[in-house]
């Protein structure tokens, strides 16, 4: 490493990002894929001569656990034979060799200088359709990995500088859609040949020396500023489960469990106690979960450091073999990325917000889940020219999660896209024979808390100027509310599939472009998380909303006023308004009737405490104290004489330090409709309040198997 001057940092290091800017230009302009034009899906970035993350792009953040891993494996199988040249580059799409799926393919080019490998530059891209039994390559029938699709071990696509012809023809003949594929296959190469000069001309105006020293001090910039943050965090354990409901074959249920232990300037993710892997395709291989975790801790611990294998340094991530998280081969993972992933990732998010939401320096970065599940949709068919087209409807728009300080986000893309997109409806329209009834806000989605989580979008569409269509549909979060709240709050809603058949037998009756409210006439089929194939005829509509973010802190908390403007805005309905917030809006006036308001947040502290047993009527009120510890919103670890409590900021006493609080707390079950009109509940699970027994307000929300003993959220060791 050399020593450089300030100015001369700042200029090579924001080259560098530039270099990453025009290679993800370069392959937008190139592909012509909606999946990388229109939402983009996929990511690029500069990675080590040994397959560090060097600098990363800013679309999907999985794959900054994905790349490297993918290069290793390249590094490994090819070194030796065929061997890695000036000039060549590898694509793979093994999920269980670092890829996240089989339909996310990565092309990596090497980089050398005078000779010496000293860099290489890559990119990540999720295809239309790779192969395997259904359209689109998702495959709910799927029990082993070779029925998904094409798999790529790592592969010589460019020999020195050009492409084998041989080795893409045999990729494109296994895709239902070979001219996206190879469309995108060259976007690939377009963008490597792009940075790779643009990295080059770098080096021949600074020196390699200078450049390298900048990729290093990066990396431990990174590690360094990660493990002060980690030191100003309280050291304790802070747990956190998700769900996952349906696996393709039957509506069994999945668990995800991960303690979050942090000890001076290091972080351990374990997810011991997740469920064993599934027979169907929702399990995660080790890399797509080591995403997952990433995801969930960039933006959240290291959301003003630059992303980079730096941060992997602090630390340790544990997943048992065999789990769903780190499953055996030959078991299939085609959803993998948005199912057993996005569910660890959600766990994640819940178990960081319970541990800097007990920091008052770092508070502010305590929030409810985003977007908690996510809905996967193919369409294959003829399109409205009479050609043969595939295309992967990703216009879902789930609720922003709400944070310590604020409401979340009316609605939010997914929590892992740093740059989100969503395409518009006109280009779906233009590139697809569909027509939209509406897209748009739906109302009673968002979490209800202090802070209310962001509304889920929702839209419908039917099948326009073609002659039908087939589609094949995976999600999950039917029957989880995913998008968990934080200290208090609901989660948002749950995702609803329908099929919408005309009442009146007229098929077309419905081609014509109207304004639709939410909830469509018509007979209704409710399709589940994941019917896989079905016909979508001429005389059907398609309709689905997602689901909504988590809130924060307990409803009763949130200004009234806040409530009153949700009302009018059609954010939340006037009933919901006055069951979980107890505010009571004139309808006439659209504004806040104070007094029967506060008459109704009074009936409802009452409803809550009204079969609480007589054992913990006993008030146990404990004033004054050394407060030594947040818990979070409301809790608080208090020292008074030798002894130290946990108690609600009412005084009431709960537990001793260093116990779960919650044995002490009033629990009750709820009906799963108490958190809003869309949150319906798997047949085993159960959702609960955990109240303080004097002031009734509450201090967590939990959905949990049935009968399973309450979850020790936070355990800190004051």
């Amino acid at each position: 490493m050399v020593t450089l001057d300030p100015v001369t940092f700042e200029v090579i290091r924001h080259k560098l990002w530039a270099i990453g800017d025009e290679q993800e230009i370069t392959l937008k302009s190139v592909s012509g894929s909606p999946v990388v034009t229109e939402s983009s899906d996929f990511n690029n970035g500069i990675y080590s001569s040994n397959g560090d993350v060097l600098m990363l792009g800013r679309q999907v953040i999985i794959h900054a656990g994905t790349m490297g891993a993918v290069l290793k494996s390249v590094i490994e199988d090819c070194k030796s034979d065929p061997g890695i040249d000036d000039g060549d580059m590898f694509i793979m799409n093994d999920p269980y060799r670092g890829a996240v799926h089989v339909q996310d393919i990565s092309l990596l080019a090497p980089i050398f200088y005078k000779g010496d490998l000293i860099a290489w530059f890559g990119a990540c891209a999720h295809q239309l359709d790779v192969g395997g039994m259904e359209p689109g390559s998702l495959c709910p029938a799927a029990r082993e990995r070779v029925q998904e699709g094409l798999n790529i071990p790592p592969l010589k696509l460019v020999e020195k500088g050009k492409t084998r012809k041989d080795v893409l023809n045999m990729i494109l003949s296994n895709s239902r859609l070979p001219f996206l594929l190879g469309l995108d296959i060259r976007a690939m190469i377009a963008a490597n040949n792009v940075a790779k000069r643009r990295f080059l001309s770098l080096i021949q105006t600074y020196g390699l020396p200078e450049v390298q020293s900048v990729l290093d001090h990066l990396l431990d910039a990174s590690e360094k500023r990660l493990r002060q943050r980690l030191l100003e965090l309280p050291d304790g354990t802070f747990r956190a489960v998700d769900f996952l409901d349906h696996d393709g074959h039957e509506n069994r249920l999945y668990k995800v469990a991960v303690a979050v232990i942090k000890e001076g300037d290091s972080l351990t993710f374990d997810f011991t106690g997740t469920s064993e892997q599934a027979p169907g395709f929702i399990n995660s291989g080790r890399a797509g979960s080591v995403g997952g975790v990433l995801t969930a801790l960039f933006p959240i611990m290291a959301y003003d450091i630059p992303w980079n294998d730096g941060l992997m340094r602090p630390i340790k991530i544990i997943i048992p073999r065999g789990s769903l998280c780190d499953p055996i081969p030959p078991a299939p993972l085609g959803l993998g990325p948005t199912a057993a992933s996005w569910v660890l990732q959600n766990a994640s998010i819940v178990a960081l917000s319970r541990l800097v939401g007990c920091s008052e320096k770092h508070k502010r970065e305590s929030q409810g889940v985003t977007m908690g599940a996510f809905n996967a949709l193919n369409l294959r068919g003829l399109n409205q020219f009479g050609e043969p087209f595939g295309h992967y409807v990703i216009d879902v728009m789930g609720g922003g999660g709400a944070y310590s300080f604020r409401d979340g986000l009316d609605p939010a893309k997914g929590y892992g896209i740093a740059v989100p997109n969503v395409a518009n409806v006109e280009w779906n329209e233009n590139y697809s024979p569909i027509l939209y009834k509406y897209r748009g806000l739906i109302t009673d989605s968002g979490g209800p808390g202090k802070y209310r989580g962001g509304c889920a979008a929702g839209m419908a569409f039917i099948p326009y100027d073609t002659k039908g269509l087939d589609a094949v549909l995976v999600s999950h979060g039917v029957e989880v509310p995913n998008s968990s709240g934080v200290f208090g709050a609901f989660p948002g809603s749950c995702q609803v599939n329908t099929l919408i058949k005309e009442d009146s037998g007229k098929p077309g009756q419905w081609e014509r472009r109207q304004p639709f409210s939410h909830g469509i006439g018509g007979r209704n089929v409710d399709l589940g998380s994941k019917p896989g194939r079905f016909a979508f005829g001429i005389g059907d509509v398609f309709e689905y909303t997602w689901q909504g973010g988590g809130g924060y802190g307990d409803p009763l908390d949130r200004e009234p006023e806040r409530v009153a403007k949700d009302v009018v805005n059609g954010l939340v309905s006037g009933r919901y308004a006055e069951e979980i917030y107890g505010v009571v809006v004139d309808e006439v006036k659209m504004a806040v009737n104070y007094p029967e308001t506060d008459k109704r947040r009074r009936a409802i502290r009452e409803e809550r405490l009204a079969g609480m047993p007589e054992e913990l009527k006993n008030k146990t009120v404990l004033t004054g104290g050394e407060v030594v510890q947040r818990l979070g919103e409301w809790l608080e670890i208090v020292k008074k004489g030798n002894s130290k409590y946990i108690r609600c900021s009412c005084g009431h006493v709960l537990s001793n330090a260093g116990e779960n609080w919650k044995p002490g707390a009033y629990a009750r079950l709820i009906d799963s409709q108490i958190a809003g009109p869309l949150v319906k509940l798997h047949k085993d699970l159960e959702m609960r309040e955990y109240m303080c027994p004097d002031c009734a307000r509450l201090h967590s929300v939990e959905v949990a198997v049935r009968g399973e003993a309450p979850l020790w959220e936070i355990d800190i060791k004051a």
